[in-house]
């Protein structure tokens, strides 16, 4: 039998109540800058109502190395943009929009597997049906233009299904020479984006 006096009843049933706190939710206690936590399935939209962007062929051409502004990880190396990527919006939160590509995070979740020897075997693929293994996905902050100004790094669901995203834009690294990206599709949906 476990007792308890009448003082720690009130503070455990608070505590059953409460639940645990995301990490996310922490965050942003700690931030207070505007950033927030959120599911991010709420801010998905249809892509095909949106245009499609790669990176602008002069920009390789100014620097063969793209902007290191990617992911960064122990060896402080970041994911490199390829013109083959292919930017595609797939959130709108507010008046920002998230592109994501399937190229891109397929490295990006390459990456994240060689940081973990447990995964280090595990496979990745665009359709992302192998990808349960990693944390996050990448996301880029995009204006209409092309001009990139930040990344969005949104929780992989299917390893953490309760678990909200951290929005915030993350600006590390060096942005200036903007806009980097173009249209390539669907590119009379550009005035979808404000």
């Amino acid at each position: 039998m476990i007792f308890m006096s009448r003082m720690a009843v009130p503070y455990f049933g608070a505590f059953l109540l409460c639940g645990c706190v995301s990490m996310a939710d922490y965050k942003v206690a700690m931030d207070n800058d505007g950033s927030f936590a959120a599911y991010d399935n709420q801010f998905a939209v249809d892509s095909m109502n949106y245009p499609v962007f790669a990176l602008a062929s002069n920009v390789r051409k100014r620097n063969p190395r793209p902007p290191n502004v990617g992911p960064k990880w122990a060896d402080d190396e970041s994911t490199d943009f390829f013109p083959s990527d292919h930017w595609e919006i797939a959130k709108v939160v507010g008046d920002r929009y998230l592109a994501y590509s399937f190229q891109y995070n397929e490295r990006y979740c390459r990456q994240q597997l060689a940081m973990n020897r447990k995964w280090m075997y595990k496979t990745c693929d665009e359709s992302h049906e192998m990808n349960k293994y990693v944390d996050q996905y990448a996301y880029l902050y995009i204006r209409r233009d092309g001009s990139a100004y930040g990344w969005q790094y949104v929780n992989n669901n299917k390893k953490m299904p309760f678990e909200k995203t951290f929005f915030k834009v993350g600006f590390d690294g060096d942005w200036k020479g903007q806009p980097w990206f173009k249209c390539i599709k669907r590119c009379d949906k550009l005035m979808n984006m404000k």
